[in-house]
């Protein structure tokens, strides 16, 4: 204040002069109040389990057969042991007499709290027919999930399909764009397999003639089906881990949810 009244000279001119100084001193330095910090919401990575903030169910159980003459098996799941079914798992292996070999596998919501994310298989279904020598012909129907490579062959496109299957998730993958489908009844896997042979004497021709379509889980290959289940305003979501073996046999690994 002193140093005020030297420079201004007038008492009452360095007291107001000082008391503006100090306003700006004081509140130029304050900072300003932050809010608090939000948490950020983590995505929901499909397959990465977190015990403190989900329910995990770990079930590996085998449903079906790779191989029988109109075997089917159908496995109600009660996972977190309410007393209400959530899901039921189909599975059915059918050899004819004609030879004609059936494989599938399917999903079906039984609690109509939950959904999954499905999706639309476009698939084209082509034949590769190979001319091995003057006797021997063979033709290979497929389509594209199968797997199969038309190699030194004649290929031709059959037809379009298009089959609703579930989605089917990679560990660390998200689900964002993606949306639940008001479905009950979801394709996991489908083959059909069938051959026939015709011989005539004389000039012998063979026909050798194959089918094999398969869509959906590819064999050995876990993989997640994401759903959500909703009680009221609540929301949770959670994953169930299978995989498949030849379409009809179904092992299931784990079920978690948020809690």
């Amino acid at each position: 204040m002193i140093f005020f009244r030297k420079i201004f000279g007038c008492p009452k001119l360095a007291w107001l002069v000082f008391l503006i100084f100090t306003f700006f001193i004081y509140y130029g330095c304050k900072k300003e109040p932050q809010p608090p910090d939000s948490p950020e919401k983590v995505p929901f990575r499909v397959g990465m389990t977190q015990p403190l903030s989900m329910n995990i169910y770990h079930l590996n159980k085998t449903i079906g057969n790779t191989w029988g003459v109109n075997s089917k098996y159908l496995y109600n799941l009660d996972f977190n042991k309410d007393g209400w079914d959530d899901f039921a798992l189909y599975a059915w292996a059918d050899y004819s007499p004609g030879g004609i070999k059936t494989n599938e596998s399917k999903i079906i919501i039984v609690n109509n709290k939950i959904s999954l994310i499905g999706q639309d298989n476009i698939d084209t279904v082509k034949s590769c027919t190979f001319l091995n020598n003057d006797s021997l012909q063979q033709t290979i129907e497929y389509n594209t999930l199968s797997g199969y490579k038309c190699e030194n062959g004649i290929q031709r496109i059959r037809r379009i399909d298009t089959v609703f299957t579930s989605f089917f998730f990679s560990q660390g993958d998200t689900i964002e764009g993606l949306a639940f489908s008001g479905l009950s009844e979801f394709f996991l896997s489908s083959r059909t397999e069938s051959m026939n042979y015709l011989i005539w004497e004389g000039n012998v021709f063979i026909e050798f003639f194959k089918i094999d379509q398969h869509f959906g889980l590819i064999d050995h290959e876990p993989k997640y089906l994401v759903f959500k289940m909703t009680e009221g305003n609540s929301v949770k979501l959670g994953w169930i881990k299978l995989e498949t073996i030849e379409s009809s046999k179904i092992i299931l690994h784990e079920v978690v949810i948020e809690k």
